[in-house]
């Protein structure tokens, strides 16, 4: 229909409620209505994002792609170009309107759900992993939120495993499994899926079909887990990690009912056109990311960095400081100092220690965490030797007043550092660090405890900005830590350079 068609129609009614002209705008063809929008837009003085909006609510939903495949509903694009901020806050208002969480995490989760649908531009797929201490913390709602804001989102915490591999490989979709701590930890096959899905050439050899040959499954695509507590290092170390806490009784939040959420389709819609259109701008993107995080947190941000850095509107500055708190960035290096503090006064007068006669006496110390360091054990001289690698410090072959040359350190060794990092061993610095490791709940410390414990590499460009400082990989290995691991987990222990961290 000509434009000059158009108008007569939309001049002559008498209503003058936004609502009314959306019923009309709505039965104008597309086309027809990319030439009225603008002009109807401007007559009401609104936003032509929100009179997009109102019609988009009021057309017939074309259902023939549901009816086509029962596994995804998924809405049209959005018929128009949308902003990737707009989008971004539209989301995030969403997830703080029904949880209680912290803005960075209500920013990263917000970046994760658009990466999903622009998850083809991107070599890596983060986990988001939901955890809390406790139930009734908002876990299955910010799942709700997920699968209704996602791309191709499946609920599969019932699903077989062979059914996913399946799934996963022809269909690339947003995985979620709720409950994980229920049932994941046995079943290694799931695991592996989720494992190997994180990088874009992820597989899985399974033997299939009837005569159970050997097949080597695709696993790429994103995933979505939920659990109380911890998940396998494997895991964590590849996730993105939301930790709720139940919310207290002044804090209020909208309930979210899981038939009322079709008009989320709106700001899914939204989405899928943001990524539509930005995919290849996104694949040539090589974003910045905070100069703090490991490499294997840099995998994980980097998509998201990258989206960041394409919608601009501040997003660039939310994605880092989401990385920084929500990788604990802030608390692996309040650990390291309190590591730092506690050595000082264990040396007292003396020039040397070895790292055993260290690891028993920072025990001792019961204003600080070293006593059940790690699965309600004391911290290990290892686990010492990987805190203190950050600041280029690392043990080797002391000799000792009888003679003896055990592994240990120098007091020379530490000089620096006590002088960069804290202040004159005057007790000052004690009660400082002491009460920043209290503030840990005791779910927060076993979790940060483990992070900082056992990465595989703890640079100082990674955790403390400095330089000159050595690139070690202390290697925690099997046998040391009393690790019970399976032969496929021994065979990645040796490929991560002996670095594997236990269940936690």
């Amino acid at each position: 229909m000509p434009r000059e068609n158009i108008f007569p129609v939309l001049k002559g009614t008498t209503a003058t409620d936004v609502e009314t002209r959306a019923e009309v705008l709505a039965k104008l063809t597309p086309l027809q209505y990319d030439i009225a929008r603008r002009d109807a837009a401007k007559e009401f003085r609104i936003p032509v994002s929100a009179l997009d909006r109102e019609v988009f609510r009021r057309r017939p939903q074309d259902e023939s792609d549901g009816q086509k495949n029962s596994l995804f509903s998924e809405p049209e694009p959005w018929p128009f170009e949308v902003g990737g901020a707009e989008v971004l806050n539209e989301i995030v208002a969403e997830i703080r309107k029904y949880v209680v969480l912290p803005s960075a995490a209500a920013d990263g989760i917000a970046l994760w759900l658009l990466h999903t649908h622009a998850i083809d531009a991107s070599d890596i797929a983060p986990i988001l992993f939901v955890t809390s201490p406790a139930p009734a913390c908002g876990k299955t709602t910010v799942l709700a939120l997920v699968e209704s804001l996602s791309r191709k989102a499946i609920y599969a915490a019932h699903a077989t495993t062979a059914a996913l591999f399946r799934l996963v490989e022809e269909h690339r979709p947003t995985v979620i499994l709720d409950e994980c701590d229920t049932y994941l930890p046995e079943d290694k096959d799931l695991r592996g899926l989720i494992d190997s899905g994180h990088a874009l050439n992820g597989k899985f050899l399974r033997c299939d079909g009837e005569d159970n040959a050997p097949r080597a499954f695709g696993t790429f695509s994103p995933k979505a887990l939920g659990g109380i507590g911890g998940v396998h290092a494997t895991i964590s170390s590849r996730a993105i990690t939301i930790k709720l806490q139940r919310k207290g009784p002044n804090q209020k939040t909208e309930k979210l009912r899981l038939n009322r959420r079709g008009y989320l389709n709106e700001t899914k819609a939204r989405a899928m056109r943001w990524a539509l259109d930005n995919i290849d701008a996104l694949r040539a993107i090589t974003p910045a990311t905070p100069g703090t995080l490991s490499d294997r947190d840099e995998d994980n941000w980097t998509p998201l960095c990258a989206i960041a850095e394409l919608v601009g509107g501040g997003w660039v500055e939310r994605a880092h400081h989401a990385a920084m708190v929500l990788e604990d960035i802030e608390a692996a290096q309040s650990i390291q100092i309190k590591l730092l503090a506690d050595i000082q006064i264990v040396f007292g007068t003396r020039d040397r220690i070895s790292s055993k006669a260290l690891a028993e006496d920072l025990a001792q110390i019961e204003t600080s965490p070293w006593c059940e360091w790690k699965n309600e054990k004391a911290i290990t001289p290892r686990q010492i030797a990987n805190l203190l690698s950050g600041f280029g410090i690392s043990p080797g072959s002391v000799r000792m007043p009888d003679g003896s040359t055990p592994k240990g350190y120098h007091l020379e060794a530490f000089t620096d550092s006590f002088s960069r990092y804290l202040n004159p061993p005057d007790g000052s610095v004690t009660p400082t660090q002491v009460a920043e490791i209290k503030a840990f709940d005791q779910f927060s410390i076993r979790h940060k405890g483990e992070v900082v414990a056992d990465r595989k590499e703890q640079k100082t460009a990674d955790l403390l900005g400095c330089v000159g400082v050595t690139d070690r990989k202390p290697s925690i290995g099997p046998e040391e830590e009393n690790i019970d691991l399976s032969e496929q987990e021994a065979i990645r222990w040796e490929g991560e350079g002996g670095a594997l961290r236990g269940e936690e």
